[in-house]
């Protein structure tokens, strides 16, 4: 697709090509072969070869595929915008401490649920194993089964993340993090089945493996989202629907289309072979 792609090919095969001329010329010229004329001439084809292969191999996987790996992240960067504007996702950005230990105790509201956010989504009547380290999920699992025995009261949400980034921060005076992630309104109850105590290897730390199942499905509402003091989120007054509803409720939000417009900065060599990709789209 494009002719620039082929510079690679041609810098590391040239000096091989120069060298098999030059030895062809030098034979021909002293009109006589033997032993060691024969066996620079295989060792030169081979080097050709290998030389060629190597190249070939460095287009497929280093320009090629790059291209296709930069583009799929531009559509991929493109759907979550339209998203956001569409009213399909929500953007949330916060701090929080990573203090194992806090004293701080959330207030809890009536009704409130917790959220979780997964690459994948639940789906209803699905099972799922999540092992759980950090110390906010920690406190939310801790939150959600706190005296409570009933099975079906141990409930939190789970949402589906686009995006997400997360940077060193101080939180009065202490190690923190900051959060800023995209995520589907759309999302599914989560109900606890088991949850096994461990540590982790090295450290000794705590950790649990939390075996959940899907259940009904809901949308939230951005207006109705907040964040615990033990920096997870959570949102209120969140009514169960049928999975059947979820798209006829996001349409019921859905704000007119807009286009928008992404940057990809990528160095000449790819510039061309995105754009083609981004054409055929």
């Amino acid at each position: 697709r494009d002719p620039q792609k082929l510079a690679p090919i041609m810098v590391t095969s040239s000096p091989a090509i120069v060298l098999a001329s030059a030895l062809a010329l030098s034979d021909n010229g002293a009109m006589a072969y033997d032993g060691s004329t024969l066996s620079n001439a295989v060792e030169t084809t081979l080097s050709i070869i290998v030389s060629f292969l190597a190249s070939c191999l460095l287009f497929n996987t280093v320009i090629a595929e790059r291209d296709e790996i930069l583009a799929a992240s531009t559509m991929q960067a493109s759907n979550v915008l339209h998203s956001l504007k569409a009213n399909k996702s929500i953007r949330q950005r916060w701090s929080f401490s990573v203090k194992k230990d806090s004293e701080q105790q959330m207030n809890k509201q009536t009704g409130s649920l917790p959220l979780f956010t997964l690459k994948r989504p639940l789906i209803k009547d699905a099972t799922r194993n999540l092992n759980l380290f950090e110390p906010r999920w920690l406190k939310m699992i801790d939150e959600v089964t706190k005296d409570k025995d009933v099975l079906d009261d141990k409930l939190f949400g789970c949402v589906r993340c686009t995006n997400k980034f997360y940077s060193a921060v101080s939180v009065n005076g202490e190690e923190g993090r900051y959060a800023d992630i995209i995520f589907e309104s759309a999302g599914t109850f989560a109900k606890i089945n088991e949850v096994q105590e461990g540590k982790r290897p090295v450290s000794g730390d705590r950790k649990i493996n939390v075996s959940i199942q899907g259940g009904d499905s809901f949308v939230l509402d951005e207006s109705r989202l907040s964040v615990s003091d033990d920096g997870y989120m959570v949102a209120n007054n969140v009514k169960p629907i049928d999975v059947s509803d979820v798209d006829n409720v996001l349409s019921s939000q859905e704000d007119s289309a807009e286009s928008v417009r992404v940057v990809v900065v990528v160095g000449l060599l790819h510039g061309n072979g995105i754009v083609d990709l981004l054409s055929k789209v």
